[in-house]
């Protein structure tokens, strides 16, 4: 869903499926902010279900629906609905969503190492389930209710990032370039080592600190961005898939096929099979 945008509170809406999304990219840098996109989907979904793959995103998301009927089941996990208001990040396993008749989620992409000043804990403790955030916090419950009190997207944009804002704090330099590398595409091939010197940490220091924001250690983190960057290389290109294995910087066939069902529970090809006009790393099916 991620799209070019200026950053003006004028509402972009994108069609898709029945619908729209509403995007806004924050005009300051992440880095000032925590806050990387804003987001929200509203209207009458064309499909009855939906498969999430792991996105590598820390999201915080409020369900404004009229009900709250959104099931959802993770890994062998039983089916259950989802809190009206809950954070996931760095999920590991897909997410299989049973689609409500009629939705409004309205969501906060953000940076992992943000999580700690707006919930006091780090964004490793949210990592691959969606937790509940009134439980975490009882302002949410008025938060969500002020959410829901305003009908303009334009108008909670405003609203939540007031919020980010009072609850931030500046990062240092050493924590916004590991947001960055958390972040952004794993454009070439990097040892733990490398990427530690890069990041000024020694290596030992770095898997710590990458454990308690995403739940993975340096390896864990590397492996799982080249997934990433497999997953939007099949989205975005025609490239065949062992072109795409390589460019995502898997040693051969076998391995890239192994780490992509170890996150996707499917293998290249058959998510490859399954994409349709979604975004990256959503399948839907069963029309309504």
């Amino acid at each position: 869903m991620r799209q070019q945008v200026t950053p003006l509170l004028s509402n972009l809406e994108l069609v898709f499926f029945l619908v729209k999304t509403d995007f806004y990219i924050p005009q300051k840098a992440a880095s000032e902010t925590g806050v990387r996109a804003v987001f929200q989907t509203h209207g009458f979904p064309q499909f009855k279900n939906e498969t999430i793959l792991p996105k590598g995103n820390t999201e915080i998301i409020f369900d404004l629906s009229e009900t709250n009927s959104i099931q959802a089941s993770m890994g062998e996990s039983l089916p259950s609905r989802l809190p009206r208001c809950f954070i996931i990040s760095y999920g590991r396993v897909p997410v299989y969503i049973h689609l409500p008749k009629q939705q409004t989620y309205f969501g906060l992409i953000l940076d992992p190492l943000a999580i700690y000043s707006l919930l006091g804990a780090p964004a490793g403790e949210f990592a691959n389930r969606p937790i509940d955030l009134t439980l975490v916090d009882k302002s949410f419950y008025e938060l969500w209710e002020q959410l829901a009190g305003q009908k303009e997207f334009a108008a909670r944009v405003a609203l939540i990032t007031t919020w980010v804002k009072m609850k931030s704090k500046p990062l240092h330099t050493q924590d916004i370039m590991l947001n960055e590398f958390l972040c952004n595409t794993l454009d070439k091939l990097m040892t733990v080592t490398e990427v530690a010197d890069t990041l000024c940490y020694s290596p030992r220091h770095l898997s710590r600190k990458l454990k308690s924001i995403t739940g993975l250690n340096t390896e864990e983190v590397l492996l799982y961005k080249k997934y990433l960057r497999s997953v939007h290389l099949i989205h975005h290109t025609k490239l065949p898939l062992t072109t795409i294995g390589h460019e995502s910087h898997f040693t051969d066939q076998s391995h890239f096929i192994k780490a992509f069902k170890l996150f996707a529970n499917m293998t290249p090809g058959e998510y490859g099979s399954f994409k349709g006009a979604g975004p990256p790393g959503h399948i839907f099916y069963n029309v309504r």
